[in-house]
């Protein structure tokens, strides 16, 4: 997986190294409750994979944490 920084990304000071900001997520009045597929919530889930995953792979080409 090749990254590249992008201008929303966040510097970590602790680590060093600029991060993707995570995910926001959905709000109480924005899922509606009627099954949708997909529902903004498994949407949210999924973004927050990816996020997770680009987040470990930074810090591993990094060599932190």
């Amino acid at each position: 997986m090749d990254l590249e920084p992008q201008d929303d990304w966040i510097l970590d000071d602790e680590l060093g190294i600029r991060l993707p900001p995570k995910p926001p997520r959905p709000g109480e009045n924005e899922c509606c409750g009627t099954g949708c597929n997909p529902c903004v919530m498994q949407l949210y889930q999924m973004r927050l994979r990816t996020w997770k995953k680009q987040v470990k792979q930074l810090k591993a080409d990094a060599g932190v944490g």
